[in-house]
């Protein structure tokens, strides 16, 4: 007669935690020699950050591209808000290269939300420039006395 759902379950379970060392030796084991073989591993990553940058014509006024990315990943806190950009992997906080559009140069290293509003905040303000150039060439409407 076939066991019931529940004698099955508790047969999974006892397997399970029989075999849960074994199974996690195991699976770190596969961890470890993925890591090692794995190109995007920290050190190969810069390599990779290093020819997309390049790409990017991506300028750093402190030295190579090359520091840039050791400072890239070396940077824990945000630099403007210093939030722990490290250890939270939360998709709002993910560590982000600010830089330039116009010129290309690197500004800082940041978190996601910092970036977003630094990027904001250069479109406004050179949209408020253009606005100041316009009324400036604009003659004037009222005298003042």
């Amino acid at each position: 007669m076939p066991a019931s759902r529940e004698e099955k379950n508790a047969q999974k379970r006892k397997s399970y935690h029989k075999n849960k060392e074994k199974n996690r030796e195991k699976i770190n084991q596969r961890q470890e020699n993925y890591r090692k073989n794995n190109p995007r591993t920290r050190k190969g990553h810069i390599g990779t950050l290093v020819d997309k940058w390049s790409a990017d014509k991506v300028k750093y006024s402190e030295g190579d591209l090359r520091d840039l990315a050791d400072k890239y990943f070396k940077t824990d806190n945000c630099e403007l808000c210093n939030r722990d950009i490290a250890a939270d992997t939360s998709k709002i906080s993910l560590r982000n290269m600010d830089h330039n559009h116009s010129t290309n140069y690197f500004r800082w290293v940041c978190c996601r939300s910092c970036n977003i509003r630094l990027g904001k905040t250069d479109r406004e303000f050179r949209c408020v420039m253009k606005e100041l150039k316009f009324v400036c060439r604009l003659p004037p409407v009222f005298k003042l006395t």
